[in-house]
């Protein structure tokens, strides 16, 4: 059956109580004047979603299921809510807290999907296997500056030879950048010390392509959890998909990490020149060098930037994932 539609008058009464809630949350809900009474509402965080139903922990770290009342935003792992427990134990989240951070990412008809909020570091995950993509880490970095997370890199399976060139590509083209690249492996305990303490006093979501190992490292984080952990596809060689829904863990060496559902191709919602400028910033020093001030950067003659790329000021690399977003 088909969601029914509300008029932009009925959406505006429920964003207006939502406000109310938000502003006045012992405030008597309509709930509590059903004829199934629910307790006083209370404060809490979503720290997983599974179908329509979301599990709230409260203050004092319970958890509970509960479900949603109708005509809630899309709620996402991390969002602070306002809930109201009934007599089973279970619960109705009745308000989602304004949203200090919000990864989204587009789904195939170019709408915006959110995956998780209230972030403060991004952890961008890769692996030798599968193929990285740098154009993607670009994209993630690029998310990472529009929602001014701190970001890092985390490259799992170490234990791999292959790795060693992989790190030595790194830091070729991300050292200048000056945000951590952690070496690690989930399965040798290796690096998992540099991981947590970049983890620590953060709110980090773990993002990057399916079967790099991300469920492998957190379960090495956090060994009292039971995770589900996929192989890589021998037909494809790509990632199986073992996160279904985004999940917040609380880190036995402190911090919140944010799993996030593996994906083969992030795609970037749509920014303007400016913004993608910005997400290059060592592009910065010499912007203002370029003989056009309109110069994009491309073809155009006198451009500073390109004459940086042949002095080796800025990584080839970069450069080109920088084309390509241009021209997308």
């Amino acid at each position: 059956m088909s969601k029914r539609k509300i008029t932009h008058q009925q959406q505006r009464r429920i964003q207006d109580k939502q406000a109310s809630r938000q502003s006045t949350p012992a405030a008597t809900s309509e709930l509590e004047q059903s004829s199934q009474p629910l307790g006083p509402e209370q404060s809490g965080l979503l720290v997983r979603r599974f179908g329509t139903q979301v599990e709230i922990e409260d203050e004092h770290g319970m958890l509970y299921a509960c479900h949603l009342r109708q005509h809630l935003p899309t709620p996402v792992c991390g969002d602070q809510v306002i809930w109201q427990e009934s007599h089973d134990q279970r619960g109705v989240v009745i308000a989602i807290k304004e949203r200090h951070t919000q990864l989204v990412r587009l789904d195939r008809n170019g709408n915006r999907k959110p995956i998780a909020a209230n972030m403060t570091q991004m952890i961008i995950v890769i692996a030798p296997f599968p193929p990285v993509s740098f154009l993607q880490i670009d994209k993630f970095l690029i998310a990472a500056h529009q929602l001014q997370l701190k970001p890092a890199i985390v490259v799992n399976k170490a234990d791999l030879p292959e790795a060693a060139s992989l790190q030595q590509h790194l830091l070729e083209t991300y050292q200048h950048l000056n945000f951590p690249i952690v070496l690690a492996s989930a399965h040798q305990s290796h690096g998992l010390e540099a991981l947590a303490a970049c983890l620590q006093h953060e709110v980090s979501i773990l993002v990057g392509q399916s079967g790099v190992g991300k469920s492998s490292l957190i379960q090495a984080l956090t060994p009292h959890q039971v995770i589900q952990v996929g192989d890589l596809s021998q037909q494809s060689g790509l990632g199986t998909h073992t996160t279904t829904t985004a999940v917040l863990y609380h880190l036995p060496s402190g911090g919140d990490l944010i799993d996030s559902p593996g994906v083969r191709q992030f795609n970037l919602w749509p920014i303007t020149f400016q913004e993608l400028l910005a997400g290059y910033p060592e592009f910065s020093p010499y912007l203002e060098q370029c003989q056009f001030r309109n110069c994009q950067h491309n073809n155009e003659i006198s451009c500073a930037i390109k004459t940086a790329i042949t002095q080796g000021l800025i990584p080839q690399q970069r450069y080109q994932n920088y084309l390509t977003l241009l021209t997308s």
